[in-house]
């Protein structure tokens, strides 16, 4: 995406500020899938270090999606595998969201995670280095659930 920064250009920044997110987006979601799934639970990387004005004077954080976590686990090895075909599917265009720094702030700490500070090198763009991150944390859950759902 490309975006107005206004926390600091990318020419400038030394480092990524990597925090997660976890949201209940079942709402979002089909009948099926709620039915199956309880509530179902989206895990979302940001860069803290980097806001973005997007039509609006109030800055956003853009959150990028990582891992998506059903509440309800059935015994059934089918069943399971089904229910995850199934998010696969409703996930498969999913894209980055831009939320308001002030909202995503406010999430609870029940809901978030501070990550990792990653110093930035000149060899590759920031676009390159983050994208790496990110593909990091997809193969390395950090965050599934809140701490409070069990």
């Amino acid at each position: 995406m490309n975006h107005s920064n206004i926390a600091t250009s990318a020419a400038n920044q030394a480092a990524m500020d990597i925090r997660l997110v976890v949201v209940d987006e079942t709402r979002f979601y089909s009948a099926e899938i709620q039915q199956k799934a309880g509530r179902v639970y989206q895990t979302y990387a940001y860069d803290a270090s980097r806001g973005y004005h997007e039509c609006d004077i109030r800055p956003s954080f853009e959150l990028h999606p990582l891992n998506t976590t059903p509440l309800n686990y059935s015994d059934d090895r089918q069943e399971r595998d089904a229910l995850h075909e199934l998010l696969f599917d409703a996930n498969t265009h999913a894209q980055p969201r831009m939320w308001y720094c002030h909202d995503v702030r406010r999430i609870p700490s029940t809901h978030s995670k501070d990550y990792q500070i990653v110093a930035l090198d000149d060899d590759d763009s920031y676009d390159v280095q983050f994208e790496r991150v990110l593909d990091h944390l997809r193969g390395n859950v950090q965050l599934e659930l809140p701490d409070n759902v069990y």
